[in-house]
């Protein structure tokens, strides 16, 4: 993680009962372009609970 030198988003869901968020957040601080963006109510398959939000917030991380 340390090596990417580009933008990254680490879309996380908020009730993702098989990663935790505490774990993503140990790997954005290695991650100098790390950005997180974590899905309100949705559990480990947010692209499926939500997929407008998932897919507007792609849409919004790749065209910024």
């Amino acid at each position: 993680v340390r090596r990417l030198s580009m933008p990254t988003l680490f879309l996380w869901a908020e009730h993702d009962s098989l990663t935790p968020l505490s774990a993503v957040t140990r790997i954005l601080s290695h991650c100098p372009q790390g950005e997180l963006y974590v899905v309100k109510d949705a559990g480990h398959w947010p692209h499926v609970e939500k997929p407008e939000e998932v897919n507007q917030v792609v849409r919004d991380f790749f065209l910024s």
